[in-house]
């Protein structure tokens, strides 16, 4: 048989399978199989929490068209699993093969199981997509066909406890499937403090108080086939019934909704769960746990309805909230991006590709605890060193997670330094102080080291800045205490900027003695190989045209007169009609 799941849950639902008495379980690719009997197939039914359906194997073929595939299917005797006056519906799904659409491959399968039963009886089976009395699973891949019956109906996340929604509500197998990633042991106080409609608390109580996930559905599809056992599927209720437990660990849903409350007060009441979850109606940003250790389960909003600067601020006030609220605790959070879970600020120790409905997730839990990660993990280490002078610490403190006090190499103002060592000063010849240290000997005498050499500070007293010295080697263009923001080069060329207002910088073979008043023209130089050459104005009157000559740099070479030719003027008329001579 198969069960089939979400992606990522595939290893719980292995496990779970196996603990219900499942053999030859293998885990596949958003399915499981396994080897059991129909007890099995009901028990798997009424008490897995991680399955979506249960497929119970007809028969497999081999086809060559799409022709053959219908006649397969007509020649194979319905009749023997299910009554014609039964509601039927197809789910198809084809690889590689000669059906491209799984609609159509859906209705052919539909018309062969039709005429075979109007051929047999005069009748035929109706179809209902909304909730079918039997379902047929159709999975192709190339030419090979595996035809299944669906024992389930309708997808085991349908429990039967959920009478009211909220926006986007969590699937129960999924919930299910992500408390027990989560490793909760059931004993543990576990918070859901963005419970919505309050589907993590009942699916967690629901697994403390061993209570079957399907234990409030009424309908199941295999009810409807001709080899149901009745008094067996009754039997295994009671025995359901008979093994849920009183005792329930401290679950906490909260929420500050309105309509979220009101949900999940309902939803509850429907699961007879009302007095054992408790309810509260409080921020999850301005409240503290109750208990120093626990697990808990968040389920944040996704980005979809809020802005994006909201969003991003919203998901840093839940790391900070976790940081500072939840020490100790053990919290797992389901979000699409990892944008968002970026800004939670914190490391996450594990996680999980699930899907939400179409949305790609990732499940990542994070152990919280006080101070750093370094610090936590060497909180055990005994390692010890003396301290230096003017330090404290707590005895029996580790050395990396002791606070000593750092030397400040540029104190302010009214500080002081504080060297590690106490310093001793002698008086010297030169009259000036030189600090040294004083060590004893294995003799028990004090003996003088090398005095240290004292640097010169770059302040002389706390508070007053002292200038840059100026270096023999400094650049020329070095920034120095005066104003001027650049400092002439001797090699600086003639057009540099400097701090007089003048653009350019003239040049030394320019006359020194003429005045740069406004409204005189002065003459500039240019770089090149030979200036150019301006021909005499015939007039500066306003109005004027001027004529300019224009050095030929190909002269006539059938002339021998190389001299430069002038541009002949040429008179233009205005375009119009030519008038007739």
């Amino acid at each position: 048989m198969i069960a089939k799941t979400l992606t990522g849950l595939e290893g719980v639902l292995a496990s779970e399978l196996s603990a219900l008495g499942a053999e030859n379980v293998t885990p596949q690719n958003r399915a499981v199989a396994f080897e059991g009997n129909t007890e099995l197939m009901y028990r798997i039914n009424l008490w897995s929490r991680a399955s979506l359906s249960i497929l119970k194997p007809v028969f497999d073929f081999t086809f060559e068209s799409q022709q053959h595939y219908y006649d397969v299917l007509r020649e194979y005797p319905w009749d023997e699993l299910f009554d014609v006056d039964k509601t039927i519906a197809i789910n198809a799904n084809a690889f590689n093969s000669e059906f491209t659409n799984s609609h159509f491959l859906a209705q052919r399968t539909k018309d062969a199981v039709a005429d075979y039963f109007t051929e047999k009886t005069g009748k035929r089976p109706n179809v209902d997509l909304e909730d079918p009395q039997i379902k047929l699973n159709i999975y192709i891949n190339g030419d090979q066909c595996s035809v299944s019956l669906d024992s389930s109906g309708a997808p085991l996340f349908k429990r039967g406890y959920r009478r009211k929604n909220v926006q986007a509500p969590m699937n129960e197998v999924l919930a299910a499937g992500l408390i027990m990633l989560s490793g909760w042991d059931k004993k543990k106080p576990f918070y859901d403090p963005m419970c919505g409609s309050a589907t993590f608390s009942i699916e967690a109580a629901m697994m403390a108080l061993n209570m079957a996930p399907s234990i409030f559905r009424r309908h199941f599809s295999f009810q409807h086939w001709k080899d149901y056992d009745a008094e067996l599927w009754e039997s295994l209720r009671e025995q359901a019934r008979k093994e849920e437990l009183n005792s329930v660990p401290e679950i906490i849903a909260s929420d500050i909704n309105n309509s979220a409350m009101d949900a999940a007060r309902t939803n509850l009441m429907e699961a007879g769960l009302l007095g054992r979850v408790k309810l509260e109606k409080k921020d999850f940003f301005l409240s503290k746990p109750a208990h120093d250790n626990g697990l808990a389960i968040i389920n944040p909003p996704y980005g979809r309805r809020l802005h994006s600067d909201d969003i991003h601020n919203y998901y840093k006030d839940i790391g900070a909230a976790l940081k500072h609220h939840y020490t100790g605790f053990e919290a797992w959070i389901i979000s699409p991006d990892n944008a968002l879970t970026h800004k939670i600020g914190l490391r996450h120790s594990s996680q999980t590709l699930v899907f939400n409905g179409q949305l790609e997730c990732k499940f990542l839990g994070y152990d919280l605890y006080q101070g750093t990660k370094k610090t936590h993990k060497t909180e055990m280490d005994s390692t010890e060193r003396e301290p230096y002078e003017g330090e404290e610490y707590t005895e029996g403190q580790s050395s990396e997670n002791r606070n000593f006090e750092k030397q400040d190499d540029n104190p302010g103002e009214g500080q002081e330094r504080k060297p590690f060592k106490k310093y001793e000063y002698k008086q010297e010849e030169s009259g000036e102080n030189k600090p040294f240290r004083r060590s004893e000997s294995s003799s028990g005498e004090k003996s003088e080291r090398r005095p240290y050499v004292r640097r010169e500070s770059k302040t002389d007293s706390p508070g007053e800045k002292k200038p840059w010295a100026k270096r023999e080697d400094s650049k020329p263009w070095e920034k120095k205490d005066d104003k001027k923001p650049w400092v002439k080069r001797e090699d600086s060329k003639p057009w540099e900027k400097k701090d007089d207002k003048k653009p350019w910088e003239r040049r030394e073979d320019r006359n020194k003695d003429s005045k740069d008043n406004r409204g005189e023209k002065s003459s500039y130089k240019k770089a090149g190989d030979r200036p150019f050459k301006r021909e005499e104005k015939k007039s500066d009157h306003p109005g004027e045209k001027r004529s300019f000559r224009k050095t030929d740099s190909r002269p006539d070479k059938s002339s021998d007169n190389k001299t430069d030719r002038p541009y002949k003027q040429r008179d233009f008329k205005k375009p119009g009609r030519k008038k007739d001579d």
